[in-house]
This record gives structure tokens, sequence and C-alpha cells, in this order.
């Protein structure tokens, strides 16, 4: 558990840390309308959006910086705030706010004005500073983030009937981030327009209930939780002012609204307890869906949470995102991490032992069957989760039942998570890409295939047990004609750490089965099994059926959230049929 001290020691670290950022010299790369359009020619994202959020880095840091400053100084450096007023007036003379891949260039007009997520969060940011430091700013920049919100975001959002396209009332984190923002930009610059303002938080208001029922009831977030931590970002943020602004007439986190009772029970709550459950001890992540092993949490957002709902715990400080961690420099979320982690610590809640802090659990075994999710740690200290549900929804992959094994700080048996996005990354070639598809999960290969999207390909049936057995039915995932029944049974040895996993296929006629165990750690084929080494850490995987399996290793290239090649290695074994039935058995440990 994190302690006050270590907490503290964190927001010295990351003031810090922001301080040098501001200090040094900022950099204001130029958006081009060349660069603009190489999306257009390429279907790479990376050239612009590099340049861009190299922008809002210096937008962050300068007016982060600059409200710290003025809440404990009560005046901002001149140098600071000259700098600062100059990044302001070069983003409001940006062509768009908007990112190349969301807007339709060809057909709309008004392309230039789309409300997309960064549009929306470049107006709250900006709102937000120009009253935070109403009085520092000249009143031009002032007047001039005023009309530019207006022209940018409520003109287009509040003339466009509802519902926006592609977000207003969706289920997935686009709704919470634009919503929340627009309602936060409209909080900050509104309040002398009483009835625009009300306009804009009904209309927000009534998009953000749809938000909370994409999650499980058990308060997964189906999408994985890189986007639990972007959608809630702006989800609470939003909640916070709103909350003030009325007096605590209006709740989003407990109170009665949307539909959903109040109190300090139900989805929401587990919403809230939900991200925690996704860390291991030693610091890997769960990365099903579009995620990332090494994900880091807010620590402002989870304290806030923390303090509305009991029961939330923060992960080990290792795990933490700093200054830096988000290549996107979200505003709203480093305020966050300062003030409301503040705020926590101020309240006393925190755990204050005096032991130091504890960087391992006791063995646990974390259910969540709307979901149909499993994470485990083994009192050993090896990290093991499987996923059931379906392959539709946001930010899919083709993985029902798809497992990942870690101990020691090193993905063993990995879930690639998020790859490069890229115009096929959301298009329909999307389970082409190995990231996104079955050949890149540790799911088997029937008769070629991997399992098909859509939310009818499901995991028909989900038994998981406290003492670590899950039993999943498994054929709906795959093209009807291959499989009579598929049943995957895993038994996770909460004491030791050993993982059985046991296949049984019903064939169609003329079916074969190819085991796939996906991992980015070389394996070695020994006599005894297949052996993965990572500095300390080395997993022993054992095959017990078929007996004489011909093992084989397929080297792919899985280019990352950044576009950088990694090499993925798929362990691959084929499973004879007797009859009409497969069976594939195999054991993995960590060994010293």
């Amino acid at each position: 558990m994190v302690t006050a001290d270590a907490l503290q020691q964190f927001l010295l670290d990351y003031k810090r840390q922001l301080k040098q950022a501001a200090d040094s010299p900022q950099y204001m790369p130029p958006l081009t309308e060349a660069l603009f359009a190489g999306y257009e020619r390429t279907g790479s994202r990376l050239d612009y959006e590099t340049a861009y959020f190299a922008r809002r880095k210096c937008l962050a840091v300068l007016g982060l910086q600059s409200v710290v400053e003025q809440e404990e100084d009560g005046c901002v450096l001149p140098t600071r705030l000259n700098a600062l007023t100059t990044v302001i007036e070069d983003i409001c003379g940006e062509m768009c706010w908007a990112l190349p891949a969301h807007v339709d260039s060809r057909n709309d007009p008004q392309w230039f004005v789309t409300v997309d997520l960064f549009a929306a969060e470049t107006a709250q940011t900006l709102a937000e500073l120009s009253v935070r430091l109403e009085s520092q700013l000249p009143p031009s920049v002032c007047g001039l983030i005023a009309d530019e919100v207006e022209r940018r975001v409520f003109t287009p959002f509040l003339n466009t009937p509802a519902p926006y396209p592609d977000w207003e009332g969706s289920f997935n984190n686009w709704n919470a981030v634009c919503a929340g923002a627009i309602g936060s930009a409209a909080l900050n610059l509104l309040q002398n327009q009483p009835d625009r303002l009300n306009c804009c938080l009904e209309r927000v208001c009534a998009s953000l209930p749809s938000y909370i029922r994409g999650f499980a009831e058990d308060g997964t977030c189906l999408e994985g939780a890189t986007y639990y931590t972007y959608g809630m970002t702006y989800f609470v943020n939003f909640a916070l002012e709103l909350y003030a602004f009325t007096t605590g007439k209006t709740d989003l986190l407990c109170g009665e609204w949307g539909g959903f009772p109040a109190g300090q029970n139900g989805v929401r709550a587990n919403i809230a307890r939900f991200l925690p459950k996704c860390f291991f001890p030693d610091g890997n992540s769960v990365s099903f869906a579009d995620a990332t092993s090494l994900e880091t949490f807010r620590v402002g957002q989870l304290c806030t949470l923390s303090m509305r709902f009991p029961g939330v715990e923060l992960p080990s400080l290792h795990c933490a995102a700093g200054l830096h961690s988000d290549p996107c420099y979200r505003f709203a979320a480093l305020r966050m991490d300062l003030f409301c982690t503040q705020q926590y610590l101020n309240t006393g809640l925190i755990w204050q032992p005096d032991a130091p802090e504890e960087t391992r659990s006791v063995a646990r075994f974390d259910i969540l069957p709307a979901a149909q999710w499993c994470v485990g740690r083994s009192a050993s200290g090896t990290g093991f989760a499987c996923k059931g549900g379906d392959n539709g929804g946001s930010h899919n992959h083709n993985d029902i039942g798809h497992f990942i094994y870690e101990a020691g700080g090193v993905m063993l048996l990995t879930d690639l998570g998020l790859g490069e996005y890229t115009r096929d990354y959301y298009g329909p070639r999307r389970y082409e890409i190995l990231c996104a598809g079955s050949q890149g999960h540790s799911v088997p290969i029937v008769d070629g295939e991997g399992q098909c999207a859509g939310s009818q390909y499901r995991c028909d049936a989900f038994d998981a047990r406290e003492d670590g057995t899950v039993e999943l039915e498994l054929h709906s995932a795959y093209r009807p004609s291959l499989l009579k029944r598929f049943v995957r049974r895993f038994e996770f040895n909460l004491g030791n750490g050993g993982l059985w996993v046991r296949d049984r296929l019903w064939l169609s006629c003329g079916s074969e089965v190819l085991e796939n165990l996906i991992t980015q750690v070389q394996p070695e084929l020994t006599d005894g099994g297949i052996l993965l080494r990572s500095g300390l850490v080395t997993m022993l995987l054992r095959i017990a059926l078929p007996a004489q399996a011909d093992i084989s290793v397929q080297t792919y290239c899985h280019r990352n959230h950044q576009g950088e090649p990694e090499p993925v290695y798929a362990i691959q074994w084929a499973v004879p049929a007797v009859g009409d039935t497969a069976e594939s058995c195999f054991f993995i440990c960590r060994i010293e």
C-alpha cells in the first residue's frame, strides 16, 4: 500500500520535473498544411501527431507551472507568462484543432472546426488557463481564447443537432473526453451567458450516462486500462467542476443522475475500483484490448476516486504516471495529479503505517464476471490474467480465451496491446494487424483461421472460482463451421504460481488445430520443454498433450504505438485429432 510519505515525495518530484520542463527552452514545431495532408496520402498518423503533441506539451508545462506559481507565490514569472502567451497565440492560430485522422476534409466543408477528442481537450485547457490566470494574462489573450473556443467547439457542437457525429451518447472514451472537456470549457467560459451555459451542460450531461453504461456491470473497461484512464480523466474532472458549480446539487460520481441511484455502490463504484485490479505487484499490467503491459495510473484521478468511494486502492507508485508519461500531455490529468493528490493528502485518509511501502501483495484472484475477466497474483509473485467476453465493441481484439503470464516484471506470455495507430488500424484490415488479430494472441488457430470480429462471436460460458480455476466455452468465437465445441480450462496455483492449460476441441469435418502462444522473449527449445529467459526470470513451458508435439517458433514484427518495430515469437504446435476430438494440455511455471 502507498504511504503518505511516499505520496508526498511523489508530489515533490512531480513539481521539480514540472519546473525543470517549464524552465527549458520550448520548441513549437510548425503544423503545416502539407503535414496535415500527409495522413490522407500515406495513412500514417505519427508525423503530424508528433508535432501536434509537442505543441500541447509546451502549453501544458508552461500553463501548469504558471498555475502553480500563482497558487504558491501570487504571481507568475514575467518570462514564463510571456512564453505562455506566445504558445497560446500560436495554438489559437492553428488551422485545425482536430487531428487529420478524425476529419473528413473531402466531404465536410466545415472540417476545420470538427469537434474531436483533441479539439475538445485543447478547448478545455485554454478555457481553464484563461480563468485561472485571468489576472495574469493580457485581456487580449483571454479574449482570443474565448473567441477561438466559441468558434471551434461551442458553435459547431451546439449548432449540430444531437447526437454530434460519432461520439455524443456513445459508449466509449470519446463520449467522456469530448463531453467532459466541452462541459469543463463551458463552466469556465460561459458563466456570463447562463442560457448558453445551461444548453451546453444539458447536452453533455445527457450524453455522459451512455459512457457509464459502456462499462461492464462489474466496472471493467472493455476498451482496456489505457482508455479507462483517458476517459475517466475527463469524466472525473468535469464531475468535480460541476459539483463545485452546483454547490453539490449535481454529483455525477455518487449522486442520483442519468438513471443511476445515489450512493457509493453500484456500477460507478465498481468502475472506480476497477483500474487497481489491472496491476501486478511488480509493475506489469493487464494489456487486453488497446492497452499496454506497462500501463501507468494517474495518481490524481485515483486519489479523487478514493476520496469518494471506499475501497479504491492506489497501486504501488512505481506504476504511477509522471509528468512525461503521456506523450499527449493532457493538462486536466496533469493538474489533477498535483492538486487532487495534495487534497487527498490533506484529508488524512491515506494509510500511514510505521512500515515502509509494500511492493508485493498477498495472493489474490479477482473475478470480473460481467466482463469475463480474471486477474490472479500468486504468493510466489507470478501474475496471470485471462478473458472471455466477445469480439465486438470499441478497441476490440479477436482474443476470446486469451491469457497472459508474467513474473519478476517480465511479461513472459504477453498481450501485445495497442499498436501503431494508422488508417488500417481502424479500417477493414484491422484484424490482419498482428496485435489485433487472433494470430497475435495465445488462442488456437483452427483450419488456418483465427476468431471472427463482432459481438456474436463470444464466450458461451464462463465459470471462474476463487481457487484460480477458470473454464471457458469458446467455440462461438470462431466461424460456425469450424468447431462443434471448444472448452479451455485454466488452473492457476495461487501458491507457487504454476499454470495448467487444457484445451478440448470437438471438430467439424477436416478441422486442424494449431496451438499458438505469444511471447516477446525468444524461446529456447530444450529436451525438458520450452524456456523463456529474461534477466533473472526463467519460465518453463512443458507440453503434456500431445505427447510428441512438433514445436515450431514463428517470428513476427509488431509495430508498437510509437511505430517502433518489436520482435514477437509465436510458439506453435499441431494438435492431432482422435476422431472428431483434439486435446492439448500444457503447464507453465517460473523456475529459479
